[in-house]
């Protein structure tokens, strides 16, 4: 599924949990500083919302060009919107987190 500035991919997975990998490159931003924080971000957005996925998944999100430029917030909002646009989250989260 896509994001302005994510593609995530989403599979069912047979684990007890739901597990996430996260790809940052270098055409992002060259500076290894500016790709951890978007990791750092998407990291901890994951630990709020795993447990609320509406199953178990192996879920993998892609930084595209230009991720750099968000701000953790709307980081949050591309992310959390296009996990509950496809039905893999429940609505609430959005409120809860706001």
């Amino acid at each position: 599924m896509h994001a302005r500035h994510f593609l995530i991919v989403i599979a069912p997975s047979t684990r007890d949990q739901s597990r996430i990998g996260i790809t940052v490159t270098t055409k992002v931003h060259k500076r290894a500083t500016q790709r951890n924080r978007i990791k750092r971000i998407i990291r901890e957005l994951f630990r709020h919302f795993r447990s609320e996925l509406l199953g178990t998944f192996d879920i993998v999100a892609i930084a595209r060009q230009n991720a750099c430029d968000c701000s953790p917030q709307q980081i949050r909002e591309e992310i959390l919107g296009a996990l509950i646009k496809n039905q893999y989250l429940t609505k609430s989260v959005m409120v809860e987190s706001d």
